[in-house]
Formats: structure tokens, C-alpha cells, sequence
């Protein structure tokens, strides 16, 4: 995975809001990832496949780190584990 600064910018802007407090973070199978986060990438981005999955579990809420592929151009999605999107980064 390739961090960008605007995505160390939002994950540090997301830790000091108290959204995101990792606790844990975790490479899981997409198999485990909830329907309703892989229905909010999809949603985002409809075609996107999906390659990788981290589960983060925050201090109040648990979330997870989606990155996918649509037409050789990668993606990250941070999405909530009841499917609430709260980014979506497109990777050069």
C-alpha cells in the first residue's frame, strides 16, 4: 500500500477527532468484511475489485481499509463497519 501524504493527513485529522483511535489493525480475507462495507466501496466506485482488507478497531467503532482495483487505477476506502463511507482515495 502506498501512503500519500493527503491520506496520512486525513488518518492523523480522523485520530484527533477521536473518529479513529487504532487500538488494533489487522490484515483480514475479504471474506470476513462485512456486506454492508463491501456494498459502500462498490457503491463508490460500482466495477471496483476488490484486492486487500484491514480491520481497524478504533476506541469507539470499528473500521475497515478496503483497497481495490478499477481499470489499473488503485483505490482506499475507509468505511465504517454498519457501511458509512468516510473516504475514498484515488492512488496515481
Amino acid at each position: 500500500m502506498k501512503i500519500t501524504k493527503p491520506y496520512l493527513l486525513c488518518i492523523v485529522c480522523l485520530a484527533m477527532s477521536g473518529l479513529v483511535w487504532a487500538h488494533s489493525e489487522q490484515d483480514i480475507k475479504l471474506t470476513e468484511v462485512p456486506a454492508k462495507v463491501i456494498h459502500a466501496a462498490q457503491e463508490a466506485k460500482p466495477g471496483i475489485e476488490m484486492e486487500e482488507a484491514k480491520r481497524i478497531d478504533g476506541e469507539d467503532r470499528i473500521f475497515y481499509e478496503l483497497e481495490g482495483n478499477l481499470r489499473d487505477i488503485d483505490y482506499e476506502f475507509l468505511i465504517t463497519e454498519d457501511g458509512q463511507l468516510i473516504e475514498m482515495e484515488e492512488d496515481d
